[in-house]
């Protein structure tokens, strides 16, 4: 059984069969389903599965449940409640002998493709913490090949709020591998039938300098960190706010 481990540390494993993915672990995960046939499980990894969750790229989570309560501790979602209790454990044994096995399905919109939906709508998409350009930057092609940020770039500087997440990721996943376009219907419907991480991940945002508008129809513009629209919209009660995600842990 093929194995791939998340570490931005380790370089060659000594596990057989085993693959490192030392690039952005949702942009890996999310090539991995593209690419492989079958279920990908993760055995256990707190922190890997809540940012899969976070990119929407976690399917079904199987749960074991224990009977015991805690006060305290982490949390599978970031906006889960906090509780203060006392840790609780059950006094009587006989439960190990019928331990609660549970599958989980999270919940998503979808699209009127039937799969799931990837769209924003009315929200920034915030340059990252950790972003080190001060103004937006124009990405460049590295030798012959267009990296990601080239290609998102180029199809939202030219054509501003006519692309969706989902045509984005679509076109991008397209072009970067030479598909045809007389066969995109069909390739597009089976692309957007799995989870895809969202532009929260781009670099435009997280290296770059851009921030994402989706408007109220869920098409996207980019807008320079330093420019007056990028702040109206930060002051518009309207819009909805979140970050796209850092480079590095803070």
């Amino acid at each position: 059984m093929p194995k791939y481990v998340v570490s931005s540390t380790l370089h060659e494993p000594d596990w057989n069969n085993s693959t490192v993915l030392e690039g952005d672990a949702a942009n890996e995960v999310s090539t991995l389903k593209q690419e492989l046939t079958g279920e990908i499980l993760v055995p256990a990894s707190f922190q890997l599965v809540r940012t899969l969750m976070e990119h929407d790229l976690v399917d079904e989570l199987r749960l074991k449940i224990y009977p015991v309560v805690l006060g305290d501790g982490k949390r599978l979602r970031r906006d889960q409640r906090r509780e203060t209790h006392a840790p609780r454990r059950h006094q009587d044994d006989r439960w190990r002998r019928r331990l609660p096995h549970l599958r989980a399905r999270p919940r998503r919109l979808t699209n009127g493709e039937g799969a799931v939906s990837m769209n924003y709508y009315d929200t920034l998409i915030e340059v990252a913490d950790d972003c080190p350009a001060k103004e937006a930057q124009v990405p460049q092609a590295k030798g012959a090949k267009k990296t990601k940020a080239v290609v998102e770039y180029e199809l939202l500087a030219k054509h501003p709020y006519k692309y969706t997440e989902e045509d984005i990721a679509f076109e991008m996943y397209a072009v970067l591998h030479d598909i045809p376009k007389a066969i995109w219907p069909t390739e597009r419907k089976k692309f957007l039938s799995k989870g895809h991480p969202h532009l929260r991940v781009s670099a435009l945002a997280k290296r770059y300098g851009w921030g994402i508008h989706n408007n109220a129809e869920g098409k996207i513009a980019l807008v320079a960190v330093e420019s007056p629209e990028y702040k109206q919209l930060l002051n518009d009660p309207r819009i909805t706010k979140i970050r796209a995600f850092r480079s590095k842990r803070a």
